[in-house]
């Protein structure tokens, strides 16, 4: 028998299905701390700036075309070589001496988990004038869905390749040896190694495209590819690679003094392959970046335990006539299975905690209702396997115990018991691929602290001063562009008319103020549109002239996003 089948076929259908359903844009990983030129900075006229520079809050990859200048009708401004500064996590940008007029600056670079983020800010020489759609500039950089969804499907048989080779190995070096005997299994294996090593390479060829917003043909673009390659993402993905190949040496029979050595190297290889996947994911950003990385590299090898381990059972017992040992190995995997369950569980549930931090995230996010599903799968499995151990506990385990016990005569167990055990991890394993599925696609979600946090929300407060009250609305609260209203009143909530309401938002030591002009709308409103460039803590600063000689100041911060 080969290891082609229709089970094998719906299960590679389940993983495309639930993959392009899952599969979204990424959004922000990292965050814009400061801009230079700040939003909305008028200079004199002939005195432009000379660079373009943005500072985030940790490091970040520049991919082609990472920063790009407009002018007011949308032409490219040519510009210089952007660089990196400060341990990467600063951008500069040449510019060229700018005429008069307002110019968008757009950008879009690769957080340190490998997700592109892109963004705008505007800035003005000599006057400022109308300038192109900074919301159409910035789609015409999105990414494809299509990289999005075929970059999707390659994560998820990156991951269950993974899982099924290392987990595989395992099984059949320490609790199934007489399983390399069984073509079938030790076909499985080389496919899921030739899986890995072909699909983390293809990994480098999508994030070029996906990183860079283009189509199919940014797959081939040499440019990209060299940029993947010195980001974390392109250098664990190459590292997976060569290692995986390196691991096909497990498979050569050898004498117990190689084997020995053949398993230390197969533990190490093991390891760093799952290291790869914390050193380019959300295990090395965020919180607690320690933990999250031993966490990460944990949860994944205790996933490949279970799921090799089921994987080749399922693929080794597809012969009802019950192979040599299948009965004492599936014992050995009973034995394995749940404690590799629970650190599973464990793990994940440390890492869910790093990623959502507050309860709106846990509940209003795409993040966390990705994690519910895999969750609620998890919990099927675990019910699917129970069954499992009843097959083993009431019909297997007795025939493994005669067949050890003193005088006894080799004995295996009844086909018909083998085929129950056989059908029942078939739905632990259609269940784990599904569950695999949802994780390539909480992989390229948001962290829900993040998304919780760039929720378009209105914000307000109600600041107090003398005989002055200000009832203060700002909606989104994001960075990007906002509305402010703000409603004069006296303390007895009666309505107060103001002959002129200004403004300003500081974001002391890193952005200039932002000046702010209001104009009266209805019911003694008062609004003010403002583009607001990076997240933070704003304080909102207000002078109301009531009459010619009376004026009123009040303050407030504000959070924008995160």
């Amino acid at each position: 028998m080969t290891v082609p089948s229709s089970r094998l076929l719906a299960v590679a259908a389940i993983v495309c299905a639930t993959v392009a359903l899952v599969a979204a844009p990424a959004y922000a990983h990292a965050t814009l701390q400061e801009t230079n030129p700040a939003q909305s900075t008028l200079y004199p006229s002939g005195r432009s700036p000379a660079t373009a520079t943005l500072r985030f809050d940790e490091s970040v990859a520049i991919p082609a075309g990472a920063v790009q200048v407009f002018d007011g009708r949308g032409k490219p401004v040519k510009i210089g070589r952007v660089a990196h500064e400060a341990n990467d996590r600063i951008l500069t940008a040449g510019l060229p001496a700018l005429a008069d007029g307002t110019y968008v600056v757009t950008w879009r670079i690769v957080s340190q988990d490998s997700h592109p983020i892109q963004g705008a800010f505007t800035f003005s020489v000599g006057k400022a004038t109308a300038t192109a759609s900074v919301k159409g500039l910035l789609a015409g950089r999105g990414g494809s869905r299509t990289i999005g969804v075929l970059f999707g499907v390659d994560r998820a048989l990156v991951f269950l390749s993974v899982l099924v080779l290392l987990g595989g190995i395992a099984f059949v070096r320490w609790s199934w040896p007489d399983a390399r005997q069984l073509a079938d299994v030790m076909t499985l294996l080389r496919v899921a190694l030739g899986v890995v090593v072909v699909s983390s390479i293809a990994a480098i060829a999508f994030q070029a495209a996906y990183v860079n917003g283009h189509g199919i043909s940014g797959l081939f673009d040499g440019s990209s590819l060299r940029g993947v390659m010195r980001t974390h993402f392109g250098k664990a993905a190459l590292a997976r690679a060569v290692i995986t190949v390196g691991l096909a040496a497990t498979f050569v029979p050898a004498r117990r003094t190689v084997r020995y050595l053949l398993d230390g190297w197969f533990v190490v290889g093991a390891l760093a392959i799952c290291a790869t996947f914390a050193y380019a994911g959300h295990g090395d950003t965020g919180r607690y970046v320690g933990l999250g990385f031993v966490t990460d590299v944990v949860h994944l090898a205790a996933a490949s335990l279970w799921l090799g381990g089921i994987a080749v059972l399922a693929v080794g017992l597809r012969d009802p006539s019950a192979p040599r040992g299948a009965a004492r190995a599936a014992a050995r995997f009973s034995a394995i299975a749940m404690p590799a369950v629970l650190v599973i569980t464990l793990s994940g549930s440390v890492q869910a905690w790093r990623q959502i931090e507050t309860w709106p995230a846990l509940w209003h996010t795409a993040y966390a209702r990705l994690l519910f599903a895999k969750v609620g799968l998890v919990g099927a499995i675990v019910v699917a396997a129970s069954v499992s151990r009843d097959v083993l506990r009431l019909r297997l385990v007795p025939t493994v115990r005669a067949a050890i016990a003193p005088g006894a005569q080799t004995r295996e167990a009844a086909p018909e018991h083998v085929r129950d055990l056989r059908n029942a991890i078939w739905v632990e394993i259609i269940l784990a691929v599904v569950v695999l599925a949802i994780t390539a696609g909480l992989m390229n979600a948001q962290p829900a602290r993040e998304a919780a946090a760039a929720t378009p929300r209105t914000v307000t407060e109600t600041v107090k001063v003398d005989r002055v009250w200000f009832d203060v609305a700002v909606q989104p609260a994001l960075p990007g562009d906002d509305t402010i209203v703000v409603t004069p009143r006296t303390p007895a909530r009666g309505p107060l008319r103001v002959l002129q309401l200004d403004g300003a938002l500081v974001l002391p030591g890193r952005v200039a103020p932002i000046p702010l002009t209001f104009v009266a709308i209805d019911r003694g409103r008062y609004a003010s549109a403002v583009q607001v460039p990076i997240a933070g803590k704003w304080r909102l600063t207000l002078k109301a002239l009531r009459t010619q000689i009376d004026e009123s100041s009040a303050s407030v911060v504000i959070r924008f996003g995160g």
